[in-house]
């Protein structure tokens, strides 16, 4: 008896629309707050903007974006196996996390440690998926990946760690959009 595999299309659609939309809805909640600043603010500090719209688009996309991500890691851990398996696990659980910094805000004793424990969960993902990438000849992939990974290491002396979450969500977007593409019309 035959079995059907399921489609990686709706997983590989929910990593794309976080990819492509975080940074811009991110970007809309910043200037609709009028104070936020790069390199000095958080983007959790778009959490609890005294701008209500602000505050809503962020922790609302948080939300959202942390489903999403989740949904993505769960199909990326279903339909592969091995290192990609634990690297959908990891990205499973970042989106899990990510969920929760929109739900318990910047004014909660919670957050710092599901932020942090968050961007472990998504630096590991990356990690992983990197050497399962290459080790698979998955060129694009593992570019993608060592530029996001080099871009995040390199901007630490650089910034402050305002500044370099900033770049991290965005360079993981990047990544994410990337795995979702090799999700897609992964053959392996």
């Amino acid at each position: 008896m035959a079995t059907k595999k399921i489609s990686a299309r709706p997983f590989t659609f929910a990593g794309i629309l976080v990819g492509a939309f975080v940074p811009v809805i991110f970007a809309i909640a910043a200037m609709q707050d009028g104070y936020w600043e790069f390199n000095v603010d958080t983007l959790s500090d778009l959490g609890i903007s005294s701008d209500k719209l602000a505050a809503n688009l962020f922790n609302y996309t948080c939300i959202v974006a942390g489903v999403l991500v989740a949904l993505f890691g769960i199909g990326k851990a279903y339909l592969k196996a091995g290192a990609d398996c634990a690297s959908g696990v990891m990205l499973m659980l970042a989106g899990i996390l990510l969920a929760f910094i929109g739900i318990c805000t910047k004014d909660y004793a919670a957050h710092i440690p599901i932020a942090l424990t968050f961007f472990l969960f998504a630096g590991i993902s990356v990690i992983i998926s990197g050497i399962s990438d290459w080790r698979h000849g998955r060129t694009a992939t593992t570019a993608i990946t060592i530029v996001t990974f080099t871009v995040i290491i390199a901007s630490i002396p650089g910034f402050t760690i305002a500044g370099t979450e900033v770049i991290s969500v965005v360079a993981i977007c990047i990544w994410l959009l990337g795995q979702s593409i090799s999700l897609a019309f992964s053959k392996d």
